[in-house]
């Protein structure tokens, strides 16, 4: 009888870099964004079409980062120092992130639409002395008796920009571990006050190997990702700027969600990977449709039962031949014929728009996860997809259902290395999010 092959996890390939890259068990950000500029150097790591063309590759990238982080240890950032960033989506923000960890500090990423009265109050609440902040809100925010000493830029002409910054010292940065904490996201409670929560390196870092180990994620350096949710909050953090990197794969950022330039950004960037809210996938459904019907009614039943045959291909033999039939007459001229997986953020997606892209040959990856937990907890593998199911739980958590009514429905709890260490300077609402025994109580039912 043939021996059972051994299981191979999306992070075994550490093993072979642990020692030179990084001593612990998981590498921090800046680690594995060390890690995948020296694979692929020459790779595009961070695009942006407008307001202005800008191409950055992994080396280049990490030339700006290292110099960042040299400016900032120079003007006295110590580790765990916190840095605030508040801007639209770009590389400048990218830089920005993974150069304030580089140099030891822990990022604060805010909404950029956010009240400049409720920034500075968590800017004061965060005990924040460096603010990194697009030109509208770098001299509003973080004036006299907010804790800021040193502001950058992500604007040209307004202050220190962060791509022209002074070259600094060489820097012997601080050592940062798995454990060390890397980022406060702030989210409203119940209650409508924020919470900071913490999450460290290794919540991070666990969470991006988890999403694309065996049938969840099937992504490489090759893979085209659109950033065009805001990066502030931990979905397309993780999903798309830290998953992006830990492939090495090319980021594409949207300063805002305007449809004309997101179907431009579709086509030049070749993207692959796109993360959407549920309001974006029905326009653009609604707009493909549209042009059907225009075609006659003859066009418009054609396509229609070639949907359901699609569809009834991928139900029953989980094939995708969606692509086939349809790349030609619809997908290309949309401009998403590249795309291998569509994500939906920002709320819940109804299954009949879900079930209308597989048809089309276009396969969406939807999970379940909070702020707290890095944020993903589950995915639904495309291949195996079940639009009534928020997918399978990562494989290095625990998730239980506790105090179950008598239909079996509970809270969901979790442990794992996803879980956040607590809230900022709140110890109260720490001790309610966890139990004696360890999980982590998200409050949600399942």
């Amino acid at each position: 009888m043939a021996e059972k092959k051994a299981e191979i996890n999306s992070w075994d390939m550490l093993e072979d870099y642990r020692g030179e890259f990084f001593k612990g068990e998981w590498p921090t950000i800046p680690e594995q964004f060390h890690l995948s500029a020296h694979l692929y150097p020459e790779q595009t790591a961070f695009t942006q079409f407008s307001p202005e063309e800008v191409r950055i590759t992994y080396r280049e990238a990490l030339e700006y980062v290292k110099n960042i982080a040299s400016w900032l240890v120079g003007k006295g950032l110590k580790k765990g120092d916190r840095v605030i960033l508040i801007g639209k989506n770009s590389p400048w923000w990218a830089l920005g992130y993974l150069a304030a960890l580089e140099a030891g500090g822990v990022i604060v990423p805010m909404d950029a639409q956010m009240e400049d009265e409720t920034a500075n109050r968590l800017i004061t609440f965060a005990e924040a002395r460096f603010l990194i902040a697009d030109g509208d809100k770098h001299e509003v925010l973080g004036g006299k008796g907010s804790g800021i000493k040193h502001k950058i830029s992500l604007s040209r002409g307004v202050g220190r920009f962060i791509g022209e910054l002074p070259a600094g010292k060489t820097a012997d940065f601080p050592e940062t571990g798995e454990d060390d904490l890397a980022a406060i996201l702030f989210t409203s409670g119940t209650t409508g006050l924020e919470k900071g929560v913490m999450l460290t390196h290794k919540n991070f870092i666990t969470d991006v190997y988890q999403a694309c180990h065996h049938d969840f994620l099937n992504a490489d350096q090759s893979d085209v990702w659109y950033a065009l949710l805001p990066l502030h909050h931990s979905y397309c953090m993780t999903a798309v700027f830290l998953e992006g990197i830990k492939h090495a794969s090319e980021i594409v950022f949207a300063p805002a969600i305007v449809i004309d330039k997101i179907m431009k950004d579709l086509e030049f960037g070749g993207v692959t990977i796109f993360m959407g809210i549920p309001l974006l996938y029905n326009k653009i459904l609604k707009g493909m449709m549209k042009k059907v019907r225009a075609k006659g009614l003859f066009s418009h039943l054609l396509v229609g039962l070639l949907m359901r045959v699609s569809g009834f291909f991928k139900i029953v033999f989980k094939v995708n031949i969606g692509k086939k039939l349809f790349g030609n007459i619809l997908l290309k001229k949309a401009n998403l014929y590249n795309l291998k997986y569509l994500i939906s953020g920002g709320g819940p997606l109804a299954p009949e728009t879900v079930r209308r892209y597989q048809e089309l040959g276009l396969d969406f990856v939807q999970g379940y996860g909070m702020t707290e937990t890095a944020p993903i907890s589950t995915l639904n593998p495309a291949h195996a997809f079940k639009i009534s199911s928020v997918g399978k739980v990562f494989p290095l958590i625990e998730m239980e259902i506790h105090n179950t009514d008598g239909e079996g429905i509970g809270e969901v709890v979790i442990k794992g290395p996803i879980c956040c260490k607590g809230y900022w300077k709140n110890e109260e609402a720490t001790a309610e999010l966890f139990d004696d025994e360890g999980w982590l109580h998200t409050g949600d039912l399942g």
